[in-house]
């Protein structure tokens, strides 16, 4: 291949968990595009596992709960264990877990790279989260060896096109893998029974809002600098020269989508 894809990332964890814990109050608001990725990763596990029963489900990188409660509304396990590095999100959780008291609900709050994975898990499931992770070929390796024989894992990442409008004009930007460098990744690891990607264009009135959208959700976490009044008048300007259409610009996500099974 052209390139390493087994490169470190090497992302500031603590610049992610500040930035992302300023967006306890907002992220739900703004993370629309996440929301469709949770709604169609349920849709897609229940129909490619002719609708397993899932005792024990582990979610990693629960945010908000947007994935958390369909898993409870949809699957009913007895036990979710929801995970974040953000302890911030656990109220959210606590609550929600309320209006699904048959299913017994815990908050795991730490780096999944470090905390340890539950036991005897039936289902791990985790939404937009692992384009944070640095060492992913390990992670994976550590999944693969800790799962049961007969357990699934469904989650969603982000692929190369995500947010290229941000890295054109700053430099900027995650370390995305291409879908097929994931796949490729993940045979080494598991039997993939579903996986395939699409891209979620939207739009926004102004360059201002698109950076307001990035922020409320946390995912400006890979920005160090703040911006001067001068980069900013020039990103907005070049953003309107290059990504306008209809007096709106784009914004662009890469979802993609994989359930795995043990191998």
């Amino acid at each position: 291949m052209e390139r390493d894809i087994l490169s470190e990332l090497k992302i500031d964890k603590e610049l992610v968990k500040k930035r992302f814990a300023r967006s306890v109050k907002t992220y739900g608001e703004y993370a629309v595009v996440q929301k469709r990725m949770a709604k169609n990763l349920l849709e897609k596990l229940i129909s490619t596992t002719d609708h397993r029963t899932y005792n024990r489900i582990f979610d990693i990188g629960c945010g908000d709960g947007a994935l958390t409660e369909l898993i409870l509304k949809q699957l009913q396990p007895n036990e979710l264990i929801a995970n974040d590095i953000v302890k911030g999100f656990k109220p959210h959780i606590v609550t929600m877990a309320k209006g699904y008291p048959e299913t017994k609900t815990e908050f795991i709050a730490g780096d999944i790279e470090t905390t340890p994975l539950p036991d005897d898990l039936d289902l791990i499931t985790s939404n937009a989260v692992f384009q944070w992770i640095n060492h992913l070929d390990a992670f994976y390796m550590r999944l693969a060896k800790e799962m049961k024989d007969s357990a699934i894992i469904a989650f969603t990442s982000f692929g190369t096109n995500t947010l290229p409008e941000i890295k054109q004009l700053t430099n900027q930007s995650l370390n995305y893998l291409a879908f097929d460098e994931h796949c490729l990744l993940l045979k080494k690891y598991f039997k993939i029974v579903s996986a395939h990607e699409e891209t979620d264009t939207r739009y926004f009135e102004s360059p201002k809002e698109v950076l307001k959208h990035l922020k409320q959700m946390g995912v400006n976490a890979i920005r160090t600098q703040r911006w001067k009044r001068a980069d900013l008048e020039n990103f907005s300007s070049e953003y309107i020269k290059r990504f306008s259409s209809n007096n709106k610009v784009s914004l662009t996500y890469n979802p993609l989508y994989f359930i795995l099974e043990a191998k």
